[in-house]
């Protein structure tokens, strides 16, 4: 029963250190890392702030972003593949921008993007 048990653990122990010793980095931080970081402003230039923003990612349902100061949103906590970000504010037009986002084997790989909203007549 013993060698069993044994057998087990050297099963489940054996690939995580072999994974860990190709002599890089593999320590992985516990913080959350955004996939896009989006500037929001007018065709003036300055910042938009209580805009509505939203991602989809692969064309899938739009999600909102949050916004982190003014003008400065946050969209898809650890998300990866091809993200389509959306602004869009009162008197003013809308922007989009799309994006691909990558990920290493700890966290993605966070992109920036500014999307400028037209005045509207």
């Amino acid at each position: 029963m013993c060698s069993s048990d044994l057998r087990q653990l050297m099963m489940c122990v054996i690939p995580v250190l072999a994974l860990g010793c190709d002599g890089g980095d593999t320590s992985c931080t516990t913080e959350l890392r955004y996939s896009v970081s989006v500037d929001v402003e007018d065709e003036a230039g300055d910042a938009v702030t209580g805009a509505t923003v939203e991602y989809s990612v692969d064309g899938g349902a739009a999600v909102a972003c949050e916004e982190l100061q003014d003008g400065n949103y946050a969209c898809g906590e650890e998300v990866e593949g091809d993200l389509t970000v959306t602004a869009t504010a009162d008197g003013l037009g809308t922007d989009e921008a799309t994006v691909t986002v990558e990920a290493d084997e700890c966290h993605v790989i966070g992109e920036a993007v500014t999307l400028t909203l037209p005045i509207e007549d």
